[in-house]
């Protein structure tokens, strides 16, 4: 039997598909540094290359600055990743341990199974109306929360004017020529902050895709299991090959009390839903259901009854314990 296993952890036997997120990180993180090499090499040739000519347009007091931003900017998002890397293998590890049986990690509250608590099939997600007529298909449905994207997208905007203001006003008096040393062209402090704006204008539009796709995802039950629609794929778990159901963690969101992430999981593929809250400053949702909020939770919790009868499967909590 193939075992997942971290340094300084005993190996657990892989009972469920191990989460592709993992390896997705690990990937960003081996990039990040090698990136983070090039660009000190950059800064190191570009240093020595001003030595050799004084006539170069390097300013020497640049480098300070460079390099300490550089280097608090590394530290943090080595932290940074340190730390989600960390949380998602905490995650995996009970995961395969849930799946195995481990009693220690059952939820407190096991939800009621009931297999005729939802009609079949339902669709989670999609835009159609919702009755009370329970002969017919019920529709949970999702759509993008616009106020929450506009206090991200406002606060990282503002946060990138500032910045790039910022930048231009002071960069005379940050990066002055040193003796012997040509001074920067003045047009190069307005290209570089061009190029800043541009490339973070970029990273908020993909941003800002991701987190639109993710507010309309699409999950269907089933009289054979879930089917959620993927970006480029669907992932469906069918309730003969489920082997986990259980509530997982979001990171930072230690001490948040309520279950909020949930998945159904086999040995080969992960479907993963949001029970949508109400966003609070440990936790946004930038999603939020047309139902009202006692139907959509009432709702759900029929979901959960369903799931728990179809698969014969307890509930589980792998959530990090808050901190005493």
């Amino acid at each position: 039997m193939l075992k997942t296993a971290y340094p300084g952890q005993q190996q657990v036997p892989k009972i469920v598909k191990v989460e592709p997120m993992l390896k997705r990180l690990h990937i960003s993180r081996l990039l990040m540094l090698i990136g983070a090499g090039l660009w000190f090499l950059s800064i190191a040739g570009d240093f020595i290359g001003s030595l050799v000519d004084k006539n170069s347009h390097f300013p020497g007091s640049f480098l300070p600055f460079y390099g300490i931003f550089f280097f608090v900017y590394l530290v943090f998002m080595l932290f940074y990743f340190t730390r989600i890397v960390k949380f998602w293998e905490r995650l995996e590890r009970r995961r395969q341990m849930a799946a195995g049986g481990d009693q220690k990690l059952l939820a407190p509250e096991q939800p009621r199974p009931d297999a005729n608590t939802l009609p079949l099939p339902t669709v989670l997600g999609q835009s159609s109306p919702v009755t009370s007529d329970f002969s017919q298909p019920m529709t949970f449905v999702q759509r993008p929360n616009w106020k929450i994207f506009l206090v991200i997208f406002g606060v990282v905007f503002l946060t990138i004017i500032i910045f790039a203001v910022v930048f231009i006003i002071f960069s005379p008096t940050l990066f002055p020529p040193l003796p012997h040393h040509r001074a920067l062209p003045s047009v190069f402090v307005f290209i570089a902050a061009a190029v800043f704006l541009v490339l973070m204008l970029l990273y908020c539009g993909i941003l800002f895709g991701v987190m639109y796709f993710k507010a309309r995802q699409q999950l269907t039950v089933t009289e054979t299991g879930l089917i959620m629609l993927g970006f480029r794929k669907v992932h469906s778990v069918s309730w003969q090959e489920a082997k986990l159901f259980a509530i997982d963690g979001i990171f930072g969101a230690r001490r948040y009390p309520h279950p909020s992430i949930f998945e159904l999981s086999s040995a080969n593929a992960i479907v993963r839903w949001s029970w949508l809250r109400r966003s609070n400053l440990r936790v946004l949702f930038i999603a939020q259901p047309i139902l009202s909020e006692e139907d959509y939770n009432r709702q759900m919790q029929s979901l959960l009854s369903l799931i728990a009868a179809r698969t014969g499967l307890p509930l589980y909590d792998l959530r990090d314990k808050p901190r005493p």
